[in-house]
């Protein structure tokens, strides 16, 4: 096996195969978090295949390191936004969060970062033809019943179609495993739930109110137990909304909601992912990227990488059927 050690990440090699990518990997500094258990699930899936792994070892805030994920900024918004940080730590907007990988503070630190961000893609880019970026998602019940999402970015990255037909299979075949997580999984979801809510110190306020001011956390929440729960406990969170109300109105709704499955861009699409579009998406490579829930990477990580590389072999016997030109395998496949 081939491994380094560069600047800002590690690589490891060991034959041809798929390239797993955890651009978030490094340490929790900032604002911004790490993927926990990214790394795990991914070094797990290179344990049992042939390809490379590379892991960044750097925080994704953008003030203390570099976010792999998103795109190189202009370098004089890079310079004036690392100005505004050092008047006002808080002066960072969520729209350049959303868009650019670093701010820089001279010219000299700016190419610094960029030729790191750079090589990390590029080291990738060159390593194979079928890539895996593995992030992290949270156990949230807006979230339910994704246990991992698998994106597309729009069927560039891989036939979506196909891929629904893949990840059809692949429920079925782990269904059972699925089915004894199920009230472990949606546990974790009450107490992430609970804890949100207790971070956010609301009192009794009208539903209406809370949604304005928490939308981006509770909206999606709000209408998922409208759909799912039982009518008694959304009118008694609707006529009045506590923090004991909501909870319970969560509690009933994963009474109802079925068990947790694998999933296509039910959360996610993509659409901040910019560096996987510059640098491995041109040339019709697979490219997937998976929201793999913080549940099963850290309870279960070699499950996790189980599940994805049947995927990735599942994929390998559609590509062979339709390289081989056998027409009624492909129609079979997608079809049954």
């Amino acid at each position: 096996m081939y491994f380094a050690f560069r600047p800002g990440f590690s690589i490891y090699k060991k034959g041809e195969g798929p390239v797993f990518i955890v651009p978030h990997s490094g340490p929790a500094l900032g604002g911004e978090g790490r993927d926990d258990g990214a790394d795990r699930v991914a070094s797990f899936c290179f344990e049992k295949m042939n390809g490379s792994l590379l892991i960044s070892n750097m925080p994704r805030d953008p003030f203390y390191g570099i976010d792999l994920n998103r795109d190189i900024p202009p370098k004089q918004e890079a310079l004036s936004m690392w100005k505004k940080i050092q008047m006002n730590p808080n002066a960072i907007s969520k729209a350049y969060l959303s868009k650019y990988a670093w701010v820089a503070k001279s010219d000299a630190d700016y190419n610094k970062k960029k030729k790191i961000y750079s090589n990390f893609w590029s080291s990738a880019k060159s390593s194979g033809n079928i890539f895996v970026i593995i992030h992290r998602k949270f156990a949230l019940l807006k979230n339910y019943p994704s246990i991992m999402d698998f994106i597309t970015f729009n069927g560039i990255g891989i036939d979506k179609k196909v891929l629904k037909k893949i990840i059809g299979i692949a429920n079925k075949k782990y269904n059972l495993f699925f089915r004894k997580i199920a009230k472990n999984f949606q546990l974790e979801i009450i107490n992430r739930e609970q804890q949100i809510l207790s971070s956010l110190e609301l009192k009794q306020s009208s539903l209406a109110d809370v949604k304005k001011k928490y939308s981006w956390i509770l909206s999606k929440e709000v209408n998922i137990i409208k759909k799912n729960a039982e009518k008694k406990y959304f009118e008694e969170m609707r006529s009045n909304f506590t923090k004991n109300n909501f909870l319970r109105a969560v509690k009933n709704t994963m009474k109802n909601i079925g068990s947790p499955k694998i999933t296509v861009e039910r959360i996610f699409s993509g659409s901040v992912s910019f560096a996987p579009k510059r640098f491995i998406l041109k040339g019709n490579p697979i490219v997937l990227q998976i929201e793999s829930d913080a549940f099963i990477n850290e309870y279960y990580p070699k499950k996790g990488a189980e599940i994805i590389l049947y995927i990735l072999k599942t994929i390998d016997k559609y590509k062979k059927y339709k390289t081989a030109g056998m027409q009624k395998a492909v129609y079979d496949f997608l079809s049954s």
